[in-house]
């Protein structure tokens, strides 16, 4: 049944399903902006329904739209609907370029875009919506005819724009990835309105150049790298002096996962199987969690085992946190006091020890990223020269990729002379002693020292008007 639905904005919008179509498969077209009712945009759905349902060829969604914007574009030629024969209204007049196009904005057009495609994945909608969005503010807040807002001109001034607030932004690390992503979502709305008949032609490849990207290189880190990582978030202690988390367990726990930082902090302790099972086996769960409207970015729930050793570590750290903490929906690592999740807080201690690890920022701080980065080598390094030994495909069932080209980006880092299977792996070589934590420690005062100097040279510096 042909139905009709106002939206949020004030406009209608008509679900109807033609010849051929049943169940879901319907054509979702915005109404007129003479339907200002439910009972309106009601009457015209039937009536487009019924006109859809009696001529084979008004199967194709963009007949529909045609005859929608062309033959009942004002209420008074509405009620020819009423004397319309169905050969008539399968008979849409031959328009112009500059006739279909009449009256589509930049608002419309990507209204009706969302809604002539509803196939698109989420993630995919999120990134267009986020876009187009930006593109319409540009377009006089979406009041710019397509034509105009499509013409070469002004896609050349809304590239200028973009490419100055992508370098502007501190935050983004991937401009030329930006850059071409707005390119690739205005050409894929532009050819949607060609194939609509609203654009004479798709302009926006001709007009946008495509800029090359530079992959940015993994980090990698080595024995040592990792060691004094781990020794120096031993000697660690937050700002507050409240949280019982071992930090140095918390990297280990990073390097033999390769968990990103959101899927971290969102960790429970329920997603650890069988630690509570001595001498069994125990796997990280990583799995969505809709009570705090949180996906992992594949989507998909995975499975990580991890070695006897770090379970022992993990279960011994459990024993020490207070009972609230020691809950199945409590966190594994609460580095944080009154928000044991805060991002900011896992921020400020990678970066605190990064410094105190390495003063010349060899290798360069890049958040969680390294651990992950280290964690895919050392599962696709093979058994003879201390890896695990897997496969590509398995390593991108571990660290939740979705494409195989992505994992094999870290197949430059393996040495590739033997492969053998070997589903579970311990670490090798971060054996910790209380020397390697006394020189932690003093990394980490060392560090201070140097920020406090720096901040006494910024306070002289202004004191002097400099």
């Amino acid at each position: 049944m042909a139905t009709g639905r106002m939206m949020p904005h004030g406009k209608a919008r008509l679900s109807l399903r033609g010849p051929g179509q049943k169940g879901k498969d319907r054509t979702l077209v915005m109404a007129p902006d003479w339907v200002k009712t439910k009972e309106q945009a009601d009457d015209l759905a039937r009536r487009l329904d019924a006109a859809a349902r009696s001529v084979e060829q008004w199967a194709d969604p963009s007949s529909i739209r045609l005859l929608l914007e062309h033959r009942v574009l004002k209420e008074e030629e509405a009620r020819r609907w009423e004397t319309m024969t169905p050969e008539e209204a399968a008979t849409p007049p031959v328009l112009t370029p500059q006739e279909a196009a009449a009256g589509w904005t930049v608002r419309r057009a990507i209204d009706e875009f969302f809604l002539g495609n509803p196939q698109l994945s989420r993630t995919t909608q999120s990134s267009y919506s986020s876009i187009l969005e930006g593109f319409a503010r540009f377009c006089r807040n979406g009041k710019m005819p397509v034509t105009e807002a499509f013409d070469g001109e002004n896609l050349r001034s809304f590239a200028r724009y973009r490419a100055a607030v992508v370098k502007a932004d501190k935050r983004s690390r991937g401009g030329q990835r930006a850059l071409n992503n707005d390119r690739q979502t205005l050409s894929s709305l532009a050819s949607w309105l060609v194939g609509e008949g609203v654009l004479f032609e798709n302009r926006v490849r001709a007009s946008l150049a495509y800029r090359r990207e530079t992959r940015k290189e993994r980090t990698v880190l080595t024995t040592e790298q990792a060691t004094a990582l781990i020794a120096t978030a031993s000697a660690y202690s937050d700002p507050a002096g409240r949280s019982r988390t071992d930090y140095g367990l918390l990297i280990r726990f990073l390097l033999e996962t390769g968990l990103r930082s959101s899927e971290l902090r969102q960790l429970d302790w329920s997603d650890l199987k069988g630690l509570d099972n001595p001498g069994g086996h125990t796997e990280v769960v990583v799995a969505a969690k809709p009570q705090r409207g949180w996906t992992p970015k594949s989507y998909a729930e995975r499975v990580i085992p991890i070695s006897e050793e770090l379970a022992v570590l993990l279960a011994e750290q459990k024993s020490r946190l207070p009972s609230h903490f020691r809950a199945d929906e409590a966190p594994v690592f609460p580095y944080g006091y009154k928000a044991p999740r805060r991002y900011s807080v896992l921020r400020t201690f990678l970066r605190t020890i990064w410094e105190a690890a390495f003063p010349d920022n060899d290798p360069p701080y890049d958040g969680a990223h390294p651990f992950r980065h280290t964690a895919a080598v050392r599962w696709l390094t093979p058994v003879a020269n201390g890896g695990a030994g897997l496969s590509a495909v398995e390593v991108k069932r571990l660290l939740g990729h979705s494409n195989l080209a992505t994992t094999n980006i870290y197949l430059d880092h393996v040495d590739h002379r033997s492969w053998r299977a070997q589903v579970r792996s311990r670490l090798v070589g971060f054996e910790i002693g209380e020397e390697d934590v006394g020189l932690g420690a003093k990394r980490l005062k060392e560090a201070e020292e140097r920020r406090e100097a720096t901040r006494k040279k910024a306070k002289v510096k202004r004191e002097k008007g400099l």
